[in-house]
């Protein structure tokens, strides 16, 4: 073999030493679809000029290859090097394109996230007589679960919390236009059933079909002592009183589906020290760390919330969301926690 032949091969034998190299101290660098394959041209291209150089050797003797043979052989292989070449230049532009549909996912998860981040509460209404808390965990960064709290009066507010199906941008996005829905009707329909039918009539003119909502809308009124409430298919709330856990059990059809629809109304009398806890169904449907077929349910969560009861709102909410963390590794849908606790009325100041 020529040496020229022999130092052509050591420096693509280097090549693709160096190139496997960066490989190995830097995964993440190489792509391995194009790393494949430019190991193959190495090797092709090695075995190509060796074919080569073996078949332009003068040799003598009945063991010389046939000139028409070796020309057969180096021109398959300079064939076979086109070919690999073509296909390397398809997965680099292939990876050039996947590359660039990921920064710009990336881009639209980043403007996500921050408007998700403006349509859930930085804070709740300050009161004397009602104090919020709130846990909030997307599954994807991004998703379709929405609460709020909103003053409608001094001693009157509105809670709502809704959950987009699916999760993800999408639902982000039809949760923003939830929440600017809610923003432009709460306070010309207070009412929590009408509330939910004017919702659901704008919905349905505007989301998908393949998409739909379930919300509950609540009532406190902190001047009269009464709530009122009412279900747009979602997860029925829980409350305590003393040491008893309740639901409460008002329903209705989902939101964005049916556009003539009607929501009946629940009324109850609150009393000091009432909580309450509204979720969205990743909180009952958690699947366990050892079986994943037994979810979290709402038998545990009515437990969780009778256990940490005694707490202020806050301690409840921090309460059920650790039970919920020893429950599972990973959340199976979006995540949403939001409680409401009664307090006593501040004694009257009589002027004198």
């Amino acid at each position: 073999m020529h040496r020229a032949s022999v130092l052509v091969i050591a420096v693509i034998s280097a090549s693709a030493a160096g190139l496997g190299i960066i490989a190995v101290i830097f995964p993440n660098l190489i792509p391995s679809a194009f790393l494949a394959v430019s190991m193959m041209v190495y090797v092709v291209l090695a075995g190509g000029i060796a074919v080569s150089a073996y078949a332009a050797a003068p040799r003598t003797g009945p063991e010389m290859m046939k000139r028409a043979d070796a020309e057969r052989v180096v021109s398959e292989y300079r064939d076979i090097i086109v070919l690999l070449e073509e296909k390397n230049d398809y997965l680099i532009a292939k990876w050039d394109s996947l590359e660039q549909n990921r920064k710009m996912h990336a881009r639209d998860l980043t403007l996500a996230r921050a408007i998700q981040r403006n349509i859930l509460p930085r804070e709740f209404p300050a009161s004397e007589r009602i104090r919020c808390a709130a846990h909030y965990q997307p599954i994807e960064g991004v998703g379709g679960d929405l609460y709020d709290v909103i003053a409608l009066d001094r001693d009157i507010f509105l809670v709502i919390v809704a959950d987009v199906a699916g999760h993800g941008v999408s639902s982000a996005l039809i949760a923003a236009m939830l929440k600017a829905a809610i923003a432009s009707y709460a306070v010309r329909y207070p009412s929590p059933g009408i509330l939910l039918a004017r919702i659901n009539k704008n919905l349905v003119q505007q989301i998908p079909t393949a998409h739909f909502v379930t919300a509950v809308a609540a009532q406190f009124n902190c001047e009269t002592d009464t709530l009122i409430y009412a279900n747009a298919g979602h997860p029925q709330p829980l409350f305590r009183r003393g040491r008893t856990v309740s639901e409460l059990p008002a329903r209705g059809p989902i939101l964005g589906t049916f556009p003539a629809v009607s929501y009946t109304e629940e009324c109850m009398t609150l009393c000091p020290g009432d909580k309450f806890v509204f979720y969205t169904d990743g909180v009952t449907d958690l699947s366990g760390h050892a079986d994943k077929r037994e979810m979290f349910g709402g038998a545990r969560l009515s437990e969780s919330l009778a256990h940490h009861g005694a707490l202020d709102i806050a301690g409840v909410v921090d309460g059920i969301k650790s039970d919920l963390a020893s429950y599972t590794h990973r959340p199976d849908d979006d995540l949403t926690l939001l409680g409401v606790e009664i307090s006593r009325k501040p004694p009257v100041r009589v002027n004198g």
